[in-house]
């Protein structure tokens, strides 16, 4: 099992050696790059709640620019992360499956001068910072396991971007969805469990969505006890409470 650590590190590799390579291998760079996310399950998460919700039409008019001659533009990265990570994903995704015209898109938006100076300046205005948000959200991912063990670091960076504390609510509501679904399609459950089952997941994923912390550690102890008395039922509890722990809203215990 790879590691998030190494996940990460992989990740990084592929990113430099995009950075420095030469522009007739890029696109092969690029797909390698893509490559580790699809891999690593704590980058697919990041990416994919980085994307959710975000249409590339719609992301285009945040990073690229007419210069006004009709025919030459540039490039700035989106201030917010989330829209940044999404945007740079959908256009390297478009640029390996042949979407995007590489040539054209790098003289039209980095630099008409010549294609090695356009795609020298694409790694620089793109891919750097691009790769660097990337690693500032792994890196806060892979804290949490950190915070957990040491609780007066966690009280004092508890303020985090509440796009990274969506992080880890996005993955609990995802959870929590697979545990409904489970219990309406088991067999062999009373009414009385169902009805108490779905109402209190459904409380939860509302209180997620919320980021209604202190609801969350309410009811999370009450899904605790209602799960883990149903032995063969599959459920998602062990995770779900994992996450909530990683995101400081319950305290591990023994």
């Amino acid at each position: 099992m790879v590691t998030r650590e190494r996940s990460l590190e992989n990740f990084m590799i592929k990113a430099d050696e995009v950075v420095s390579g030469k522009y007739l291998f890029a696109t092969k760079k690029i797909a390698e790059l893509l490559e580790t996310v699809s891999t690593s399950k704590m980058l697919f998460e990041i990416f994919d709640f980085c994307c959710n919700g975000e249409e590339f039409d719609d992301l285009k008019s945040l990073g690229f620019h007419s210069a006004g001659d009709g025919k030459h533009g540039y490039f700035t990265m989106p201030e917010n992360q989330k829209q940044a990570v999404a945007l740079c994903f959908y256009v390297l995704k478009d640029i390996v499956d042949g979407k995007i015209d590489f040539n054209t898109f790098l003289t039209s938006f980095f630099s008409s001068e010549n294609i090695l100076k356009a795609y020298d300046v694409f790694t620089s205005e793109l891919i750097v910072p691009f790769r660097n948000t990337v690693k500032n959200m792994a890196e806060t991912v892979i804290g949490a396991d950190g915070m957990r063990k040491n609780r007066n670091a966690w009280d004092s960076t508890q303020k985090e971007k509440k796009d990274m504390d969506m992080l880890y609510l996005q993955e609990v509501i995802s959870l929590l969805e697979g545990d409904k679904r489970s219990v309406l399609s088991s067999a062999g459950l009373t009414e009385e469990f169902i009805s108490d089952a779905v109402s209190v997941i459904d409380e939860m994923i509302l209180a997620a969505k919320a980021n209604n912390v202190k609801l969350l550690r309410a009811l999370s102890v009450g899904y605790k006890h209602l799960f883990r008395r149903n032995k063969k039922l599959q459920h998602n509890c062990a995770e779900v409470l994992e996450f909530l722990t990683d995101h400081g809203v319950i305290v591990a215990t023994r």
